[in-house]
């Protein structure tokens, strides 16, 4: 009489097929198109200052409303007209510097305050600094990625700290120097990906951790290299797209899920003006729009998209995946695989029986002929490991 032996099953969410529902069409941006505009969000509205269109560089600010879908202007940043600057949110204040200008590189940086309209100058970044990148943890702001007005770029990383109005350098970024990445932050950590230097794309991928200082490395960006995507957070989830690579402008974006530490497509966007664009959530739902495209002369867009998470991923549930052993003889069941399977059977002092193989639709395994002892069975299915404890009793045959 067979006895199955349930080893575990866990579920696995939606990941494989890109949704259906399109990006919805919101109020336009009401001048002309611009790109390389810098952006933040504060207390449920969006803020778009400064960039460049086709007259030239701007530094007016504009407030994006998502409840009304409406835009309305706010006074203007301080500081000279400028393109790539970067900004980052701590507490209820935005900052934001750096920048270029014709023959201009700016380390400036400002603060502003949505609740008075106004804007006071801080501490100035360390060098002068565009096309940087920055993401805000637990009261600090993060800056990196950039290129100097000599064409230098570096690694360093830094910190700002409202408190003493003070910049620190941190641990420097361990992959190639790169100017317009892509940066964010999730649940306490920080991550950056993509940029360009020099000829070189980019599509490596690291998660920064504040509390050791650390840096560490992520599965690759699964639409390949690129420069100056756009994305942003919900949940815990990441999304990002758009981009180019040299002049093929790139309209793919993907979900970035740190519970399975794997990529999933999801809806295109819908224009290819996908170089520069302005991306960020409020809420539930995801923006982007703006944006340049000159793979067939020099144009700039004006719109601007949303959907709601929900139409980025299919929120049915798939099979759960499922693995046990049938009592009394050498088999392993496999059911509801999706993609593939890695399984490891290991004895007792940590010694290898089955090294790491793959299993790519269900079926049943038959293990080789072993002594009666108590083994581990390994599995990683979807980025995630699991093990269990597997005994053969003394009545198992050949």
């Amino acid at each position: 009489m067979l006895r199955l032996v349930l080893a575990f099953i866990m579920a696995i969410f939606a990941a494989a097929a890109a949704a259906q529902t399109p990006w919805d069409a919101k109020a336009s941006f009401p001048l002309q198109g611009r790109v390389a505009a810098t952006h933040f969000t504060l207390n449920g509205f969006a803020y778009l200052v400064g960039g460049t269109d086709a007259t030239g560089y701007r530094r007016d600010v504009w407030m994006y409303d998502p409840v009304s879908d409406n835009w309305s202007q706010k006074n203007p940043f301080p500081g000279a007209a400028r393109g790539e600057a970067t900004a980052f949110v701590i507490d209820s204040f935005a900052y934001v510097g750096c920048g270029v200008t014709i023959g201009t590189h700016f380390r400036d940086f400002y603060r502003y305050n949505p609740k008075t309209d106004t804007w006071n100058r801080i501490a100035d970044f360390p060098m002068d600094w565009r096309a940087a990148r920055a993401f805000s943890i637990d009261s600090l702001g993060y800056v990196m990625g950039g290129m100097a007005g000599d064409g230098s770029a570096n690694r360093n990383f830094y910190a700002y700290n409202p408190r003493n109005n003070a910049w620190q350098r941190k641990k420097d970024f361990p992959g190639e120097p790169r100017f317009y990445p892509f940066l964010e932050s999730i649940n306490n950590k920080g991550y950056v990906l993509g940029g360009f230097i020099r000829g070189t794309h980019f599509n490596d991928f690291f998660e920064y951790d504040p509390s050791s200082d650390t840096w560490k490395s992520l599965p690759d960006f699964a639409g390949g290299p690129r420069v100056c995507p756009a994305g942003f957070v919900i949940g815990n989830k990441l999304f990002i797209g758009n981009g180019r690579y040299y002049t093929t402008h790139y309209q793919d974006w993907w979900i970035y899920q740190k519970q399975t530490n794997t990529w999933q497509r999801m809806t295109d966007y819908p224009e290819n003006f996908s170089y520069g664009t302005t991306g960020f959530a409020i809420g539930s739902k995801g923006f982007c729009g703006l944006g340049q495209n000159n793979a067939s002369g020099l144009r700039y867009s004006s719109s601007l998209y949303s959907s709601n998470i929900t139409d980025f991923v299919n929120p049915d549930p798939m099979p759960e995946l499922k693995s046990y052993h049938v009592f009394g003889t050498r088999d392993i069941v496999f059911k509801n695989v999706i993609g593939t399977v890695t399984y490891s059977l290991i004895d007792a002092a940590g010694r290898f029986v089955i090294r790491n193989k793959s299993i790519t639709q269900n079926k049943i395994e038959t293990l080789p002929v072993i002594s009666s002892a108590m083994y581990i069975v390994s599995i990683e299915h979807r980025g995630r490991r699991f093990s269990y404890k597997l005994f053969y009793p003394p009545d198992i045959t050949p």
